[in-house]
């Protein structure tokens, strides 16, 4: 049973693994974790990280499904660090057009 409330979104961050980095878009979050599509290559158990207007935070694949992955926040990482990440994707919560707008869909 989740614990955290889920926030849908669509918006966009940067997926970096192996040096690599991918965007991805976000379906939903809570203070727990991410809800990402768009995602290939990846299986569970995977620690990738992801980075939204100049916040990085590193996660774990937990589950997939077709192109879902469900990720959690790794437990080492800094309070400030994810509330600063949180921010920066609910700050993207609009809509894609409002988002170019507002210059979110720059990831870095």
């Amino acid at each position: 049973m989740r614990q955290a409330k889920r926030i849908r979104t669509t918006a966009a961050v940067a997926l970096i693994r192996n040096g690599q980095r991918e965007t991805a878009h976000l379906c939903d979050y809570s203070r727990d974790g991410v809800c990402l599509q768009g995602v290939r290559g990846v299986m569970a158990g995977d620690v990738l990280e992801l980075h939204c207007k100049g916040a990085r935070i590193g996660v774990e694949v937990r589950w997939l499904r077709a192109n879902h992955a469900g990720m959690c926040f790794l437990p080492d990482g800094r309070p400030s660090e994810k509330a600063r990440f949180l921010a920066a994707i609910s700050r993207g919560a609009k809509p894609a057009q409002a988002a170019r707008i507002f210059g979110f869909s720059e990831l870095a």
